[in-house]
C-alpha cells in the first residue's frame, strides 16, 4: 500500500480525484473520436481508389505508431472476459516496460 505525504492526500483527494475523472472521460472520448475518424477516412479513401496500396500501406503503419493498439495484446470480442482482457493488458505492459529497462541498461553499459 502507498503511504502518502500530506501534499498527496490533497492531490488524491476525493474532489481532485473526480476532476481527474472527468477529464480522463473526455480524453478517452476525444481519443476513440480520433481514431474512428483516422481509420475510417483512411480505408474509405483507399477503397475509393485515392490511396495506392502502397500509400494505403504507409498511412496504416503511421496510424500504428501514433495510436499502438488500441486494446494492447489483445483483441476485442469473442467470449473474453473483461479480467481476462485486462490481464493481458497488464502483461503486455509489464513485457514492453522490461525490455525497455532492459534497452536503457544496454545503452547505459556502453
Amino acid at each position: 500500500m502507498y503511504e502518502l505525504n500530506e501534499e498527496d492526500k490533497e492531490a488524491f483527494s476525493p474532489g481532485n480525484m473526480r476532476q481527474w475523472a472527468a477529464q480522463e472521460l473526455k480524453d478517452i472520448a476525444k481519443a476513440g473520436e480520433l481514431r474512428a475518424k483516422e481509420v475510417n477516412d483512411l480505408v474509405s479513401r483507399y477503397s475509393s481508389g485515392e490511396f495506392t496500396a502502397a500509400e494505403a500501406a504507409e498511412r496504416y503503419f503511421r496510424y500504428q505508431d501514433r495510436w499502438g493498439e488500441a486494446i494492447p495484446g489483445v483483441s476485442a470480442g469473442g467470449d473474453l472476459s473483461d479480467e481476462t482482457i485486462l490481464t493481458k493488458m497488464d502483461e503486455v505492459r509489464r513485457m514492453v516496460e522490461e525490455a525497455r529497462r532492459t534497452n536503457r541498461q544496454s545503452v547505459r553499459s556502453r
